[in-house]
Formats: structure tokens, sequence, C-alpha cells
């Protein structure tokens, strides 16, 4: 509160003008592993606010990164804010719940928390022991990815190999590929690749997600081994 004094003379015509700065405060936003809780860096955010409280969030503020699992914006007005995750950090893909709207008021603790997860995908070759000229498939789960994110497989066959221990998936051992398209998690099947040749041979599938999220598994596993016989 300010105080001020004037002197009024008899007869005159006076005005005053107060000017009040609207109180301001700050929102954080919090970004964590959804298994362990540990705080995650380098999520990115944008902030928008709905200045005439109509719903929609018209004023854009900026996008903003975590550090340590949170980052702080100051200087708000008290009001409705939405905050978007749009990029997670390196190895994580974007959570179930990328956007959450905040009503920023004085004296309240204002956060919004979001939860990443780092996608796993698990592969098992579809026909263990065949003969000369069967038709190979792949069959992948993938898992903790949000159901709106979508995304690619890519599955390579390796081979053929004499032994386990000739077991290689440097490029030029690749006999044959295929893509699937993905949309959340879920369960799904290569494209065949006709075998002409016998020995071993073995697959390798990597999920590439819309937000650059990767996963994949190790070369040469038990279950992505196939043997292939002659007839």
């Amino acid at each position: 509160v300010a105080d001020f004094q004037v002197t009024l003379e008899p007869g005159g015509t006076y005005q005053f003008s107060v000017e009040n700065d609207a109180r301001r405060e700050t929102v954080v936003i919090r970004k964590s592993d959804g298994d362990t809780g540990s705080p995650l860096s380098d999520a990115t955010f944008s902030l928008a606010f709905d200045s005439d409280d109509d719903g929609v969030f018209e004023t854009e503020l900026g996008t903003f990164s975590t550090v340590d699992g949170a980052v702080e914006v100051a200087e708000l007005y008290e009001g409705w804010y939405r905050v978007t995750e749009l990029a997670p950090p390196p190895k994580y893909t974007l959570p179930e719940v990328q956007q959450v709207d905040v009503y920023v008021a004085f004296g309240k603790d204002n956060q919004a928390s979001f939860e990443d997860l780092i996608p796993e995908l698990s592969t098992q070759a579809q026909e263990p022991v065949v003969t000369i000229g069967a038709e190979l498939t792949d069959k992948a789960l993938l898992e903790k990815v949000a159901s709106t994110t979508e995304g690619e497989i890519t599955f390579v066959l390796y081979g053929p190999f004499p032994s386990e221990e000739a077991i290689s998936c440097r490029p030029g051992y690749a006999y044959g590929r295929g893509t699937v398209k993905t949309v959340g998690s879920g369960t799904y099947i290569s494209p065949p690749v006709k075998v002409t040749e016998s020995g071993l041979y073995t697959w390798v599938a990597t999920w590439t997600g819309s937000d650059k999220a990767v996963a994949t598994h190790d070369c040469g596993e038990a279950t992505e081994t196939v043997i292939v016989n002659p007839t």
C-alpha cells in the first residue's frame, strides 16, 4: 500500500490516476521416469495461456526444457495455462498424457507433472527349425509406448551362417528385410522372407518412434535364431 498526499484548492477540478501492477506467479513443470521416479533432464515443453478465459490457449509463451527433472516459468498472470510435452529425453518415448492444463493462482503450488518411459522390444522367430524354401517371419512385442505414438519396426534377417560362433549382424550379412508400421504398444509380425540356402539365420528388429525414441535388441539372441535344414 502506497500513501500519497495532495492539496485541493477551492473550486478546482482534480483527477487522480493510480496504476497497480498485477501480481505474478510461477509454474513448475516436472518430468520423471515412469518406472523409477527418477528426475529427467532434457524434456521439452511448450506453454500457452488462455488470456481471455474462453477455453482457447491462444497466447504461446515459448518452449522450455527440464534440468534435473524440473523447469520453472515465472512472471505468470493468474489463469489457465496449457503445458504440452513436445519431445522426451533421449532414450524415452512420449507419455500417454502429453498435455496438462493447470490453473495458476497466487499462493498455490502450481505444478504440472509428466512421466516418460523407455520403450521395450522383445522378439521371437516364428519358425525355429525349417527346410530350404520356407518363409521366415519374426514376431515383435512392443511395450511402454503411448497409444497415439506412431512408429516403424524394421526387421532384418542375417545369414546363412555355418555355426552360432559365426553369426554376425554386419550389413554385409543381411539376407532380407521388411518394415511394419506401428501405433502404440502391441504385437507386430514381420513380412515373410523366403530362404533358399541352408544354415543358421538370425533376426534383429529395431523400432523407431515418431518421437525419435528407439528400441532394439542384441544380435544372435537364441529366440531369434533359425535353423534351415536342406530338403
